[in-house]
């Protein structure tokens, strides 16, 4: 029988500790590291398994991108493993910030318990409790890959883009909102005659072509 590690009394050398219960036990949490930042998207030394941005799951299991072994929740395992909190592996593997690392089993049982402890104190209304300024930084924030590869993120960006196209609001970077508007009615003034709008579609049609055959077959 092995004797139990001895704890750190002091693990976090180099900033000041919360105290909190993972300190406490030895290990820093690094959440009170003001210093901290996030890895980025691929940032792991070892093999990766899976792909990125995606949370490979059976129904009962998850796989973890690190090890490529399945687990119904995978916080335990990548804290003991592989040293990484939540929010750091979710960053290193493309995941959102709000995804839950379990499997749907797991998730459901999760739901139904916070429907049945907290459902009569939630409010539909969440928005009214974020601040301005917590609305805009999230804004801001770039968006993680398993985001980006979303079918469904991406229709509804790409029906945005053509709404803000359509009113005048799209403004190309690098230019002025007084230019984008000038430039969008340029534009729309233009596709009104019937030859330079034949031009212009066979001229995209052509590029899209000219892509399609650059790009190597998947099925070679």
């Amino acid at each position: 029988m092995t004797s139990p590690k001895p704890i750190n009394p002091d693990p976090c050398t180099d900033h000041a500790c919360d105290g909190c219960a993972r300190c406490r036990r030895g290990r820093c949490c690094r959440k009170d590291d003001p210093g901290r930042r996030l890895p980025e998207l691929g940032d792991w030394s070892g093999p990766i398994y899976g792909q990125l941005g995606v949370l490979e799951t059976d129904d009962r299991h998850v796989r973890c991108h690190a090890c490529g072994a399945w687990f119904e929740a995978l916080g335990g395992h990548i804290r003991r493993a592989h040293q990484l909190l939540a929010d750091e592996y979710k960053a290193m593997f493309g995941l959102n910030a709000g995804t839950g690392l379990v499997s749907p089993a797991v998730r459901q049982r999760q739901q139904e318990i916070a429907r049945e402890v907290f459902g009569a104190f939630w409010s539909t209304d969440t928005a009214r409790f974020r601040t301005p300024e917590q609305r805009s930084a999230s804004s801001r924030q770039p968006r993680r890959l398993q985001a980006r590869i979303d079918p469904s993120n991406r229709q509804a960006w790409s029906e945005r883009s053509r709404r803000r196209y359509a009113a005048g609001l799209w403004r190309p970077p690098g230019f002025s909102p007084e230019a984008a508007r000038k430039g969008a009615a340029r534009m729309r003034e233009l596709m009104q005659n019937p030859s330079y709008r034949a031009a212009f579609v066979a001229k995209n049609r052509a590029a899209h072509v000219t892509i399609q055959q650059s790009e190597p077959d998947p099925k070679r």
